[in-house]
């Protein structure tokens, strides 16, 4: 279940563009896959793009919210659903990428 704080932190980010800063272990990663889920069923031609930092929390995002998340909520959901990028230049590879995947999870 959400908390409070987290639904109100949803309502705000549902429908902009938004960075969330709350401490470790409050549920970043919740609030985001829940504005995730919102886009994407919103509209089946959009792509989310999740940044981190670095590349450990890339692909610790990756395989949590795959299997926490979006296996659960997302009818057809497979391995080939998110994507991770780390490092060189993601811009150019935009049209490229976003053509592979529905959610990507980028970082340095």
């Amino acid at each position: 279940p959400d908390r409070d704080y987290q639904r109100e932190l949803f309502e705000q980010a549902k429908d902009s563009n938004a960075i969330v800063v709350i401490p470790t272990g409050t549920g970043k990663t919740h609030v985001s896959a829940k504005v995730i889920e919102h886009v994407l069923k919103g509209c089946k031609s959009k792509v989310c793009v999740y940044l981190e930092k670095n590349r450990n929390l890339v692909v610790q995002q990756k395989a949590e919210l795959d299997h926490k998340y979006f296996r659960a909520v997302f009818d057809g959901w497979d391995d080939d659903f998110t994507g991770a990028y780390v490092g060189g230049d993601f811009v150019p590879k935009w049209t490229e990428l976003t053509r592979q995947h529905r959610a990507w999870l980028a970082g340095m």
